[in-house]
Formats: structure tokens, C-alpha cells, sequence
């Protein structure tokens, strides 16, 4: 329906168009009897006309019943860019076939029975070239990756089946004792070695 509108609203209603072959149409419904034409000529093409044009090989399309006209142009580029025309030919059937006794040269070179849908599709145009883009700032290098330190392993403890902690030796002493150098001795009163007493004073202590 796209290329029927495009017919309809572009080169029909130009200003070389052929609206007036269509007096009391509207753009609409030219657009709907076109679009019928080319659903027709893929689909129920019995009742017409159809070939490739011998200048260009657009798809052609003629009605006999109604006299109009339907070339096809799917790139655009022969007729404006607006996807073929559409109009009345003054000899009728013989502007598509010819008549060499009035001097009518065929628009077509052959008949053929009907057009496959690639035919009647829109050509896309080749893509121009892209516009340059300005290069972006450069990227930073990637640092590389850290391997993370190993987790501490706990020590050992006697439940793992290590050592664990030292034992104080046994003896007499204290617990505070360091066990470096053992308990301390305990020298009775009046001994030389005893250190004093608190609140004792040194030289009240008599030797033995």
C-alpha cells in the first residue's frame, strides 16, 4: 500500500502528473484502485496486461477494462524518486502492445503471467558514506590484576594436634615464676640471703 500512496501523492499529482485522467478520484482512492492493480497482478493477474517495459524494465501493468496504467519503478530513481505513475493512455491497448498500422511501438517486449512480489517491492538505496567521527580521548591501560595474600593459618592449638602452649615446669613458686630461671628459694629468718620484709628495715636485720 506504501508504493500505491507513493504513486498516488507523487508523480500523479505532480505537476506533470495525470490527475486529470482520474476526474472525481480523490489522491485516496487512486492510491486504493493502484494498490489493486499491483495486489492483482502477483495474486489474480487473468484480467491483465502485464510486461517489462522496454526501456527500463519496470514492471508494467494495464487494465483493459478501465484503460489506466500502472509502471512500477521500485528503485524510484527514473521517475522522481516517487515509486512509478500511474495514468490513461490515449491509444489504450495499444500504447502497451503496439499497432504497427497507427504506429504505436509496444511498451513492453513480451507478456508475461504474472509478477513474483520481489518484482513490486521497494529497492532499498545504497547507503552513503558515514560521516567521520572525531576519536574519542584514548583509554587508559588496565592495570593488572593483584593477586590477593594468602589467609594467616591460625596456629596450631592441642585440639589440631600441635603443641600448644608451654607448661610452666613444676615446682615451688609461683605461677608467675618465669620459667627461665625457676622458683625462687625461700631462706628462712635471720638468714643473710633474706631479702627484707616489708616495712622492715635493712640494717635492723641481724646476722646469724
Amino acid at each position: 500500500m506504501r508504493a500505491a500512496q507513493k504513486i498516488a501523492y507523487g508523480h500523479a499529482s505532480g505537476p506533470g502528473g495525470h490527475m486529470a485522467d482520474f476526474p472525481g478520484m480523490t489522491k485516496d482512492q487512486l492510491a486504493e484502485r493502484i494498490y489493486t492493480m499491483l495486489r492483482d497482478s502477483i495474486n489474480n493477474p487473468k484480467d491483465l496486461t502485464l510486461g517489462n517495459s522496454v526501456s527500463d524494465g519496470a514492471p508494467v501493468i494495464y487494465d483493459p477494462k478501465t484503460n489506466i496504467v500502472v509502471i512500477r519503478d521500485a528503485t524510484g530513481a527514473a521517475r522522481g524518486s516517487d515509486a512509478g505513475t500511474v495514468f490513461k493512455p490515449g491509444p489504450g491497448i495499444d500504447y502497451i502492445l503496439g499497432n504497427p498500422n497507427t504506429g504505436w511501438k509496444p511498451k513492453i517486449a513480451e507478456r508475461i503471467d504474472a509478477f513474483p512480489p520481489s518484482r513490486l517491492e521497494d529497492i532499498p538505496r545504497p547507503a552513503g558514506p558515514r560521516p567521520a567521527v572525531e576519536p574519542g580521548p584514548a583509554k587508559r591501560p588496565r592495570r593488572a590484576p593483584v593477586e590477593a595474600a594468602p589467609p594467616a593459618r591460625p596456629a596450631p592449638g592441642i585440639a589440631d594436634g600441635g603443641a600448644g602452649l608451654p607448661r610452666l615446669p613444676l615446682g615451688i613458686g609461683t605461677p608467675w615464676d618465669s620459667p627461665a630461671t625457676g622458683p625462687h628459694p625461700v631462706y628462712p629468718p635471720h638468714h643473710h640471703h633474706r631479702l627484707p620484709v616489708l616495712g622492715e628495715i635493712p640494717d635492723e636485720i641481724e646476722d646469724p
